[in-house]
Order: C-alpha cells, then structure tokens, then sequence
C-alpha cells in the first residue's frame, strides 16, 4: 500500500504535469533509479511493473531470502509472500538493516549464506 501511495502521485503527475514529476522523481526515486539513464530507468520500470508472483511455486530448489527488516525499496511484506508462495523456501530476517543487508551486515550476511549452501 505504502508503494502505491508513492507511484500513483507521480504516475499522475507524469501525464498531467511534467516538470513536476521530474522533481518529484528527484525526491521519491530509489538511489539506483535517479542515478540510471533514461534508458536504465524504462528498463527499471518495465521490471519492477511485472508481476511474477504467480511463477514463485513452480521455484523448485532450495531458496534462501535474506531481507533487511528496514528494506523501503522491496518491503519486508514482499519476502514474506516470497517465503510462503515458494515451496523450499526460508526467510531471514536481518534487523536494522535496508534493501542493501548484505553491505550493511556483510560479517552476518556471509554466516547465513554460509549455513544455507552447507
């Protein structure tokens, strides 16, 4: 819901008032989509807007997630649905971190993935 509250005011303000939705761009963009090129930014869009949820069961090997419990570009909710559509699937949840927990807590990240692959 909170994603939706974001992109439909600018996907308005993009058909209606251009300018405006380039500074709106500005300030509610992720870090990699304002850096991208215009190009990189339809290819972004393009693969953000599909939804793929309905080819998660058909997932068949082990899946490890690993998620940030502070992640505003791909919410927590999104690894939880991840975690119950895909069959061999587990979550873990890393605290106080963002989209970027294996940077943030690389020493935690690597123990996890660590477990997982053994």
């Amino acid at each position: 819901m909170k994603y939706y509250l974001k992109v439909l005011p600018y996907k308005a303000a993009k058909r209606l008032f251009p300018a405006l939705a380039q500074k709106m761009r500005g300030k509610i963009g992720s870090t990699d989509y304002r850096s991208a090129s215009p190009v990189m930014r339809g290819t972004m869009v393009l693969s953000i807007n599909e939804d793929l949820t309905p080819l998660l069961p058909g997932i068949k090997p082990p899946t490890l997630l690993i998620w940030g419990e502070k992640d505003t570009a791909t919410p927590l909710s999104d690894g939880r649905t991840m975690e119950k559509l895909i069959p061999n699937a587990g979550l873990v949840v890393l605290r106080d971190c963002g989209h970027f927990c294996f940077a943030e807590r690389w020493g935690q990240f690597s123990r996890v993935l660590d477990s997982f692959i053994k």
